[in-house]
């Protein structure tokens, strides 16, 4: 009953109950769910076009070059030897949330229901 309730918490409320969550968990979600969900924004990224190109000099000689502890693709340049990820120069490679924070707040909006 309490997860139906929470698409109707105003923003600040909705802040305070993940900070909450967050530190009675000390920040940590299940890192089997938190590397499958990286894998499936990865997956999305990848079909967009992100990571086919240096963001640094645009070469398209790209390399694998293993995984973050929490699932994310490393991949590096042949050119140029710049590493970066399928998030870089996105919205997502930047934010102020931790990886979890963006797993609890996808948990949230499918509790919710929404797409």
């Amino acid at each position: 009953d309490m997860l139906n309730n929470v698409g109707n918490l105003s923003q600040r409320d909705f802040t305070k109950l993940v900070n909450k969550y967050l530190k009675s968990t000390n920040g940590h979600t299940n890192k089997a769910y938190v590397k499958a969900n990286n894998k499936n924004i990865e997956n999305h990224l990848i079909e967009l076009g992100f990571g086919k190109s240096c963001p640094n000099c645009g070469s398209k000689i790209i390399v694998k070059k293993g995984r973050r502890d929490n699932g994310v693709q490393r991949l590096k340049c042949a050119d140029c030897n710049k590493q970066f990820t399928f998030f870089t120069d996105t919205i997502l490679e930047k934010t102020k949330y931790t990886w979890d924070m963006c797993n609890i707040f996808n948990d949230v909006k499918h509790i919710i229901g929404e797409n």
